[in-house]
């Protein structure tokens, strides 16, 4: 029931698993939460695999939530958010404007966990509170090795926190950045990370992105993709909960106890093996 990896983890698990509780010296039944948790469809992170027996889903958190609730003791039912709205505010977040996309499910109760890699940005503090770091990310240009970067136009994943993070950062370079990329709208918002990397791919783009991903992008690619060596931000993902709920402890302490016995680097190395992990 807890196995972490493998192919084939089914979808929804049971809302409720009876187990022996020690109460007073006497073994009776209780009953392990069962958590709501979005995961966001992202190649490494969360991959869905459908067929005539059903849902299923692999990857780096879908291994790491099993982890979790192992250590944890909890159940979850996982259901999908958009992989191109992590949560974009709808008018500033400072003036009273509202999220959307998955920080905005999250902050509304409709789900318990967002498993998403997250990292803090601008105003995402405001309406959920983060887990523990899980592990470092750093944001990057990718491009084509034939292109050049600087030949190339920039873009960003439309509706994601590497757009929030353009688009609110007082930083020079960053806002030169942004810049570039409102030039050649829409197209330098694609919608999704395979859409980008297609561009990337067919000369001409550079993608503003994070890794792992564009790490295995690069390895994948047989020399057709390169990565910028300037290290533009560097973040510490984390999954999110709900406001001053109290499920966040019990995480914090799973995702400790997960490094110490090294099943968080484990697990990213099976995931993407092109890429270099640190947590400090």
């Amino acid at each position: 029931m807890w196995g972490m990896t493998g192919v084939g983890v089914v979808a929804v698990l049971s809302s409720v698993i009876l187990c022996g509780c020690l109460v007073d010296g006497q073994t009776t039944q209780c009953s392990i939460p069962n958590y709501r948790v979005m995961a966001i469809p992202l190649p490494g992170f969360t991959n869905v695999y459908t067929n005539a027996t059903g849902t299923y889903y692999t990857g780096f958190v879908i291994d790491l939530l099993y982890a979790m609730a192992r250590v944890a003791n909890f159940t979850f039912t996982i259901s999908l958010g958009n992989p191109s709205d992590f949560g974009r505010t709808t008018g500033q977040a400072s003036s009273g404007g509202c999220f959307g996309g998955g920080i905005g499910s999250l902050q509304s109760g409709g789900f318990d966990i967002l498993a998403a890699a997250m990292d803090y940005v601008y105003g995402y503090n405001t309406a959920v509170d983060f887990t523990a770091p899980i592990f470092r990310s750093d944001v990057q240009f990718i491009y084509n090795t034939y292109t050049g970067l600087a030949n190339s136009y920039y873009m960003v994943i439309g509706n994601t926190a590497g757009r929030d993070l353009l688009e609110n950062s007082k930083d020079p370079t960053l806002m030169a950045i942004w810049a570039n990329i409102q030039k050649w709208l829409p197209t330098s918002l694609p919608n999704t990370y395979e859409e980008a990397i297609a561009l990337v791919k067919m000369g001409g783009w550079a993608l503003f992105g994070r890794t792992p991903l564009i790490d295995q992008a690069v390895c994948d690619s047989y020399g057709q993709i390169a990565k910028d060596p300037k290290v533009y931000k560097r973040t510490y993902a984390s999954f999110a909960v709900q406001k001053n709920s109290n499920i966040l402890s019990k995480l914090n302490l799973a995702i400790l106890q997960l490094q110490g016995d090294n099943t968080i680097d484990n697990l990213l190395y099976k995931w993407f093996p092109c890429s270099n992990f640190a947590c400090s």
